[in-house]
Order: C-alpha cells, then sequence, then structure tokens
C-alpha cells in the first residue's frame, strides 16, 4: 500500500471536529464560485466566530446568501453563521464572493449581494 493509501484512510477515520485536522485540505475548493457556496475551507481559530461568542476551529463554506457557515459544505440541517473576527476574515470573504457583504465593516450582519438572488437553493443553516 503506497503512502497516499494509507493517508487517504487515516483522513476518513478522523473526526471532522478533532483537533487534528494535519491532513484536511486546506486550500479551498474555488471550482463553485458561480454555485451558492464556496466549500472545503479551514480555520485555524482565528477568523470566525458563532453568535454565541465561542471561536470556531475547523472546516467551513461561504454561502453565497447567508455568509459563512460551519461544516465543510452547505446542507438542508441546521447549522450556524459565522461571524468575522477581524478584517482579515472578513476581506477573505469578500474576495471570494467577490463583493462586500459587510457594508460599514459590520461583521454582525451579512448583506447578500441583492435582494434579486437565485432561488435554486436549499434552505438549510442559518441558525443562531
Amino acid at each position: 500500500m503506497a503512502i497516499m493509501d494509507d493517508i487517504k484512510i487515516l483522513n476518513r477515520r478522523v473526526s471532522q471536529r478533532s483537533p487534528i485536522n494535519i491532513f484536511k485540505r486546506t486550500t479551498p475548493d474555488i471550482s463553485g464560485v458561480n454555485t451558492m457556496s464556496i466549500e472545503h475551507l479551514d480555520t485555524r481559530g482565528d477568523e470566525f466566530r458563532v453568535p454565541l461568542g465561542f471561536i470556531h476551529i475547523g472546516s467551513y463554506h461561504i454561502h453565497r446568501d447567508k455568509g459563512p457557515m460551519v461544516g465543510s459544505t452547505h446542507s438542508t440541517k441546521k447549522h450556524d453563521i459565522l461571524i468575522p473576527l477581524n478584517e482579515e476574515a472578513a476581506n477573505k470573504v469578500r474576495k471570494y464572493l467577490g463583493f462586500n457583504p459587510y457594508p460599514n465593516n459590520d461583521y454582525e450582519n451579512f448583506q447578500p449581494q441583492s435582494s434579486n438572488t437565485n432561488n435554486n437553493t436549499n434552505n438549510g443553516g442559518g441558525t443562531y
């Protein structure tokens, strides 16, 4: 068995919530920039918090209409939005989306690009 096969097997065994994420993808999947979310992003805890104030460490995705959210992919299950902790994190969101969803640097209130958004979305996530 090759070393890459061993890593793939080990990667499947490591929980998404595990602090051991050395085998996780560190580059974002931006192949779907024109889709509803940019997926498979990771943070080490210096970029986002959940609405209750806890720092988020681990995988996240950026939904075009809802902003950064917990979990590597968007789903119909409820999952928290993420609030940027600083300008650097907000700029990352701006860069991936191609617009400024935080007017006046108000990180608490994500603003979608327009109210005329594509309705071909599942309505998962976005809970407080």
